[in-house]
């Protein structure tokens, strides 16, 4: 590498002797940069493998137009990316036959890498317009074929493979042949319906007095003449059912009385009531009632829209009264659940904008430059572009496979932007270091000889993490792991290709000397010099070697002091303290993680100015518990089997008993049996088909349960549905799992599900139980990821890092660091749910970033381990430091969005890169300083047979070697 750049095209290696064409006018005398840099890298290499010093001779001496007759010669083809020969003294076959393996690997990716990105370098424009025309093509056929929003959030988080899984989907293909027997019946169950849920208050104050009951029958009375204006009919329950009607309720003369009849304390629409000694209600805090909209559902949308406005209307004026005995309504409206989330999404759509542009400010601010054609702003906005490409890319392509996109894949624009500008920093960096003299093509090659490998192993390890995501049985996780997996890889793609020409072009816009941001101007400079703005030594016309290229490369606010504080952290005992304070904080995670517990509030997905937010705070304010409806289904059974009516009203008992439900359920097999039971013997002699009919030809029974069965056509039960009132705490997830285990329990202990694949009798909650078995679900998740993710990094740094001890650096760097993650995020107040397995998942990816840099550069350099952990640092410390930097900017906007769910990214990713940074740039490299592998290379098989003088001066008895034109 060194002859090619300095002298001239290697065309044979020999054992004792390197033939080349003298090409260059670099001179073979002392004081020369390139002859230094190679006499320096050759005596280096003698000294490490004990070989005497001695004078390195250049001559003229005529060489034969063919190579050497020796068997051991080597011919060197164009094609040769390394610049060695097979048996040359820095041949990879002086390891073995594992490490020679891995550089026959690595060869092969960087002729990948090198053949993309030459071709880039050499047709830049066509690069760039066939990089943004794939990109709109892909988003362009995805968008108009497959693009599908799933906005159910009960859909994106209930696992796969689920019982909850399974009864949705039976419910939603049979729902519709609920109904009445005769179909041109209709019934309140069989209609369209629209469901409202009121809470009144008055914040901590009593509500039952005669005021608020006239105000809250003029806020029902406006509810009526809504429904109206639709034409639609509205029938309340809860509070509002001692009346038998609003009007009745406006001409109640003393609505206390009235109310005091209906109360009672085991009653779930009243609020922490008082109740005196004769059973009177005293007080209540707060009081809840619903009410449900017949009609067409065209107009229930309508319908909602006029009701939530009213509602808003008239408690921000309550809430504006400075009285504290102002009535505030509070409304919930199940089925606008979903309408919140999509409107959550809309709102931080301005994030993804705002961190596209705080993205390119920052890399325009990076490689901003007084000078105006030494600058380089306009490329620092192609950095943030070819990312803008990869996400554009990345959406075309899911779309077009047909992966449904989520509220929570918003994140992957902030994760992306943040994580993928690092290659064109690190790209950026190693360019600046490649020698000025060289050609563009050639400066491009070098830059991806010195950081390819590095760029391709950190883009693999996060790739692998999200093909390992994946795998989860959580839809949610696994859609957003889809779009991460080939994010990462198409950023790659175009930071070697659409990056690559546009810092082409832009060095041929610096060789012309045309303006940055202004390139259809020239500047009048009589020179362009390649120095920095900082530094004698990188301002300096001479020239500079190989590290002073490194060290000019760095950034400047990097730079300044940045030796000294190596030289002082380096020392024994700041290196003991720093590493020993790493330790006690690991064990500390340790303890932390310990103490991890589970917990996830499902409002975290609705902006913070929902209306839902004040329902369910004054849910859990005043009542403790919400009435959730729990579905009973009855299906493929006999219902004229009185043993299996039995095992159905059985099971019903069982479950209220488990739970300890305060609340009647409105089953049919209740009902029917003492309906039975009370006609007498006449009724018990009927054939089943009978006594239903009997049973439904009453109104009251035909209200309540005459769309609660499927019919088949020949009249017989298919299956029936009951209602069960289930008491949820909305706050109190153990509550939930409990309640959800409970249920699971008795379902799986009834006789007539043994043996069943699917149960015949089961209950389904739709909101609550999806999501408490994504609870009972992440822990596993969480500790399945984590493996399967580590020992895939750990891998992959085996198979491609070119030494054996490269996995047990991996392993327990990477561990210790996720584990003090895991520790922090406990700290910070963080519970394990599906949003933190998420996390999990993008943190070994952005860990590795952090770590494998450093380790890959360490390993490539000469010296003490101390040299090669501060020589690292002085290298590559800046660009990892300004990807750490740029991953904070781009997840920073997701602390400003409109749900829990993005602060919470938030907390996790600033801990990531609080952390990663530490122990990747401060840790890590005293870690390796102290412990790391030696580089000590035997001499190949070649030069061990020709003789250790072989490479001496020319005094000796050998042929010296002899550098000609």
């Amino acid at each position: 590498v060194l002859i090619e750049r300095n002298f001239g095209k290697v065309r044979w290696v020999h054992p004792r002797a390197v033939y080349f064409d003298k090409t260059m006018k670099t001179e073979c005398v002392d004081g020369h940069e390139g002859w230094n840099e190679l006499e320096y890298s050759i005596e280096k290499w003698k000294d490490s493998h004990g070989i005497p010093t001695s004078d390195l001779v250049c001559t003229n001496d005529e060489v034969p137009s063919l190579p050497p007759s020796d068997e051991s010669s080597v011919s060197m083809s164009d094609n040769d990316t390394t610049g060695r020969g097979v048996d040359s003294p820095l041949s990879s076959n002086d390891d073995g036959w594992w490490t020679s393996w891995i550089h026959k690997v690595r060869r092969s990716i960087l002729w990948g890498i090198h053949g993309l990105s030459q071709v880039s370098a050499r047709h830049p424009i066509t690069t760039i317009v066939a990089s943004i025309g794939m990109a709109m093509l892909l988003a362009g056929v995805g968008y108009m074929t497959n693009f599908y929003f799933e906005s159910n959030e009960i859909a994106v988080w209930t696992p796969f493979g689920s019982a909850s899984e399974s009864h949705i989907q039976w419910i939603e293909a049979n729902v519709s042949l609920l109904g009445p027997k005769d179909k041109n019946e209709t019934t309140e169950n069989s209609e369209h319906y629209l469901s409202f849920a009121f809470v009144c208050h008055t914040q901590g104050t009593n509500v039952n007095t005669e005021a608020h009951w006239k105000e809250i029958f003029h806020f029902a009375e406006l509810l009526v003449s809504l429904c109206e204006d639709f034409d639609l009919r509205c029938k309340y329950k809860g509070v509002l059912s001692a009346w038998d009607s609003v009007d009745a309720a406006l001409l109640d003369a003393d609505p206390l009385k009235t109310f005091d009849a209906y109360a009672h304390p085991s009653s779930p629409f009243i609020g922490k009531g008082l109740w005196n000694e004769t059973g009177s209600i005293v007080s209540a805090q707060a009081l809840a009632f619903g009410m449900t909209a017949l009609g067409p559902p065209s107009k229930h949308r309508a319908l909602a829209q006029k009701v939530i406005d009213a509602t808003q209307d008239l408690s921000s004026v309550a809430r504006t009264n400075l009285s504290s005995d102002s009535l505030i309504f509070e409304v919930a409206i199940g089925s606008f659940f979903a309408d919140e989330v999509v409107r959550s999404v809309m709102i931080d759509i301005r994030f993804v904008i705002a961190v596209f542009v705080a993205m390119s400010a920052l890399t325009c601010i990076v490689f901003f430059q007084r000078d105006p054609v030494k600058s380089r702003a306009l490329l620092g906005f192609g950095a943030v572009f070819s990312v803008l490409l990869a996400l554009i890319s990345t959406y075309g392509l899911m779309f077009c496979i047909g992966v449904p996109m989520t509220a929570i894949t918003q994140i992957l624009p902030f994760v992306v932007f943040g994580v993928g500008l690092d290659d064109a920093f690190i790209i950026r960096g190693s360019y600046l270091k490649s020698d000025p003299s060289l050609s563009i093509n050639d400066r491009i090659r070098e830059t991806m000889d010195d950081i390819g490998i590095s760029i391709f192993i950190t883009t693999a390890t996060s790739a692998v993490a999200f093909a390992l995501g994946a795998m989860t049985r959580i839809p949610g996780i696994q859609w957003l792991c889809l779009y991460g997996c080939p994010a990462i890889m198409f950023d790659f793609l175009f930071q070697i290709t659409f990056f690559i020409a546009c810092l082409a072009l832009d060095e041929k816009r610096l060789l012309n000397g045309r303006l940055d941001c202004c390139f259809c101007r020239k500047a009048k400079l009589d020179k362009v010099r390649y120095t920095d703005e900082v530094g004698s030594v990188c301002t300096s016309d001479e020239p500079m070697d190989r590290q002073s290229r490194r060290y000019c490369g760095s950034l400047s606010i990097f730079r300044w002091n940045f030796d000294s504080v190596l030289e002082y952290i380096f020392r024994p005992i700041p290196r003991a303290t720093l590493l020993l304070l790493a330790l006690v904080y690991t064990c500390f995670s340790i303890y932390n993680v310990t103490n991890l517990t589970t917990g996830f509030d499902f409002r975290g997905f609705l902006p913070h100015d929902s209306f839902f937010h004040g329902f369910y705070d004054s849910i859990n304010n005043y009542f403790g518990k919400a009435l959730l409806a729990g579905y009973v289904y009855f299906r493929d059974v006999d219902h004229s089997d009185a043993m299996v009516r039995q095992e159905m009203a059985h099971y019903i008992d069982e479950i209220v008993e488990s739970i300890d439900a305060p609340f009647n359920s409105t089953c049919w097999v209740t009902y029917f049996e003492d309906f039975v039971e009370a006609t007498g013997d006449y009724m018990k002699d009927l054939p089943f088909e009978e006594q239903i009919n009997l049973f439904l030809s009453v109104p009251e029974a035909n209200e309540h349960f005459g769309g609660r069965f499927a019919w088949s056509d020949d009249g017989t039960i298919l299956f029936s549905e009951c209602i069960l009132g289930l008491a949820v705490q909305l706050n109190d997830t153990d509550q939930q799992l409990s309640l959800f285990h409970n249920i699971q329990e008795v379902t799986r202990l009834q006789p007539i599900n043994d043996g069943s694949t699917d149960s015949h009798f089961f209950l389904h909650e739709p909101d609550v139980f999806p999501l408490a078995e994504v609870l009972d679900l992440v822990m596993h998740e969480l500790y399945m990821t984590t493996v399967t993710t580590i020992a895939a990094v750990t891998l992959l740094a085996f198979l491609m890092i070119p030494h054996w001890s490269a996995a047990f650096l991996i392993l327990p760097i990477v561990t210790a660091v996720y584990i003090q993650v895991l520790g922090t995020m406990q700290l910070a107040g963080l519970t394990v749910n599906a949003i933190t397995v998420i996390c999990s998942v993008l943190t070994v990816g952005l860990i590795v970033d952090y770590v494998m840099h450093i380790l890959i550069h360490y390993f490539e350099l000469d010296g003490t381990r101390q040299e090669r952990a501060m020589a690292t640092l002085r290298s590559i410390g800046a660009s990892v430091f300004l990807g750490g930097f740029s991953t904070f900017v781009g997840i920073v906007f997701m602390a400003f969005c409109s749900t829990y769910v993005f602060y919470a990214f938030f907390t996790v990713f600033f801990i990531v890169v609080i952390v990663g940074l530490v122990n990747g740039m401060i840790f890590l490299p005293l870690l390796l300083s102290l412990v790391g592998p030696q580089k000590v290379r035997p001499a190949s098989k070649a030069v061990r047979d020709s003789g250790i003088e072989s490479i001496t001066d020319g005094s000796s008895e050998s042929d010296g070697v002899n550098f000609s034109s």
